[in-house]
């Protein structure tokens, strides 16, 4: 039992140091700061029109979000089927960032 205990323990340090090393060998030398995202104007898309209550509980909270981005927020109202049409559209866009 007294062995069984031993190699366990061994076993157990030899994955610790591999796990230990692995971890110090991810980290990168170079410390340069990470860009600022986001760098131009957030578009959010409302999948409701104008008015609404989806459309009103965006707009109470963008101030706030733009404050937090340091950027404009806009919001962009698409209705349509039920709110399916957004999310299609939203798909289709060009991924910037």
């Amino acid at each position: 039992m007294k062995q069984r205990t031993e190699r366990l323990t061994r076993v157990a340090m030899v994955c610790l140091v591999v796990l230990l090393l692995a971890v110090t060998g991810c980290q990168s030398s170079a410390k340069k700061p990470a860009p600022k995202f986001p760098e131009k104007a957030v578009k959010v898309v409302v999948t409701h029109g104008p008015g609404s209550t989806t459309d009103m509980s965006t707009r109470l909270v963008t101030p706030f979000v733009e404050k937090q981005l340091g950027v404009p927020v806009v919001v962009e109202n698409v209705e349509g089927a039920g709110g399916r049409i957004a999310p299609s559209q939203v798909s289709k866009e060009q991924p910037d960032g």
